[in-house]
């Protein structure tokens, strides 16, 4: 029991001895004099200033790190689609000169041989799946001659108004605005 007491005691001795801790720790709080107050508090509102300044660095650091990831992102992208594009483009001119030999082909085949009907339907299979890769004919015969969608190969005397296109000596395409091939006429002089 006597082990019992002197524990109490010696808990009670150490709460007191915390209590005066804290009391003296007021007594000193209250003892500082008005002038001694008011530099403690300058200097605790210059601590809290350059807190706050160096937070609005940090902030600031964050909002360009985030604007840097979001223009990464956004370039990415756009280089990935114009990468997509540049590359079907490719593939695309690699095709154009089978799709121009199908129809030589058809031109002067007989319209009423089985190879001929064989070769049209292929031919028409491979324009069906380029059209729905998004791949256009360039307007040629009639059209106001434009440098950038048609080369012109020879200039011609005729009736027509001077720059307008009057016969078409290859098929030009389109691939989503990309001309691949530019088309080939003979424009009105």
């Amino acid at each position: 029991m006597s082990s019992q007491n002197e524990e109490m005691k010696n808990k009670n001795a150490e709460e007191n001895n915390s209590e005066n801790i804290e009391e003296r720790d007021d007594t000193i709080e209250c003892e500082l004099q008005p002038a001694e107050m008011q530099e403690k508090i300058e200097r605790l509102e210059e601590q809290v200033d350059s807190l706050e300044e160096e937070n609005q660095k940090y902030l600031n650091k964050l909002k360009r790190s985030q604007a840097d990831f979001a223009n990464y992102r956004r370039r990415t992208r756009e280089e990935k689609t114009e990468l997509a594009i540049k590359y079907k483009v490719e593939i695309i001119e690699q095709i154009l000169p089978v799709l121009d030999n199908f129809q030589r082909a058809l031109a002067s085949g007989c319209e009423d041989d089985g190879f001929s009907q064989g070769v049209e339907m292929i031919y028409r299979q491979l324009w069906t799946v380029l059209k729905q890769e998004g791949v256009k004919e360039i307007e040629a015969v009639g059209e106001e001659f434009d440098h950038k969608y048609h080369e012109a190969v020879e200039k011609v005397e005729t009736d027509e108004e001077e720059g307008t296109i009057v016969e078409e000596v290859q098929k030009g395409y389109l691939y989503k605005d990309v001309v691949v091939r530019p088309a080939m006429v003979k424009v009105a002089g």
